[in-house]
């Protein structure tokens, strides 16, 4: 297993120092702490709520038509993906209670009458999400899974949504998505589990994107040009992948700053493009020639794994 913490895609000169360097693949998750004085003295936790978002669909399209995309959706069978999301939540709570940390039981948080009302709370999952062509951003279609029993808790108190010193809405979701999904005040229904077991609550969210997609529209006077393209980058998405931490009625994030890459796991090959063509050039649009594989047990082995990489680190800052 290759994993690789993201530096910089785009830029030359720091692809050029790449090679010049070994992978980083022993280098921990680069992360960022919100509020890290809520995570002061914490001895007891309860997993309150776990959710992973598996993209299974990319696309983008350029503001002329350009297009291009990732589809995965026929080769990630739910079933696995389910199996797949309960032992990343049980491998999550071993790594808590080897880090010292005493791990609430499932079953006594699942009688709770306060936290049961969080799960009523809940929307089911899994959860369907798109955002099928959101222009330059791109579109998910993603699946949202949660263990058996737990909620899925999605909202602004807990999940990093700051761009610079913006808010910005969740990409993920859809508008609907965001009206039912982020609605529901989850913080003052937590501070109610924590009082009643005495216990900080934790929260994940992991986020595991197929690809980067961008696109450009070039215009000057009437000519316009457009460019989309797709590039293969399976790996545990930045900022969305998160651990917010409840304790004493705060909430602290801990947020994954760049992205761990999965190596080998999408294959992709280029299509020979056509010649130029002078309309082409003037007017044309452009879409990649990249189509795309995916080795299925390959990233059945590879994104619990390297979820368990980025989950470790996150519990390090409670200890």
């Amino acid at each position: 297993m290759k994993l690789r913490p993201f530096t910089c895609a785009w830029v030359l000169l720091g692809a050029l120092a790449a090679l010049a360097l070994p992978l980083a693949a022993a280098e921990p998750p680069s992360l960022e702490i919100i509020d890290a004085k809520h995570l002061t003295g914490i001895q007891r936790v309860a997993v309150a709520s776990f959710v992973v978002q598996y993209v299974v669909a990319q696309e983008a399209t350029s503001k002329g038509g350009a297009s291009s995309g990732i589809d995965f959706t026929a080769q990630l069978e739910r079933g696995r993906l389910q199996e797949t999301t309960e032992a990343i939540y049980q491998q999550f709570i071993q790594n808590a209670q080897a880090a010292g940390l005493a791990v609430v039981a499932p079953q006594e948080l699942a009688e709770l009458p306060s936290f049961k009302k969080m799960v009523e709370l809940s929307a089911p999952t899994p959860r369907d999400e798109s955002t099928w062509s959101r222009g330059k951003g791109g579109g998910y279609n993603s699946v949202m899974m949660t263990p058996k029993g737990l909620p899925l808790v999605l909202h602004g108190d807990f999940d990093h949504l700051m761009d610079g010193w913006s808010s910005v809405g969740d990409p993920t979701l859809s508008f609907a998505g965001r009206l039912s999904l982020y609605t529901t005040n989850w913080a003052y229904y937590d501070k109610d589990v924590q009082k009643d077991l005495g216990a900080a609550t934790l929260h994940v969210r992991l986020f595991v994107p197929l690809a980067v997609t961008s696109t450009n529209t070039w215009m000057a006077a009437n000519w316009q040009r457009d460019r989309s393209t797709t590039t293969a980058a399976l790996r545990i998405g930045e900022r969305l992948s998160r651990l917010a931490v409840g304790h004493n009625g705060g909430i602290a994030k801990i947020t994954l700053k760049t992205p761990l890459f999965m190596d080998g796991v999408i294959g992709e090959s280029n299509t020979p493009k056509p010649g130029p063509t002078l309309t082409g050039f003037l007017f044309g649009t452009t879409n990649n020639s990249a189509s795309f594989s995916l080795n299925v047990d390959s990233y059945f082995k590879e994104v619990p794994a390297a979820a368990a990489s980025v989950l470790a680190e996150f519990i390090r800052p409670l200890r």
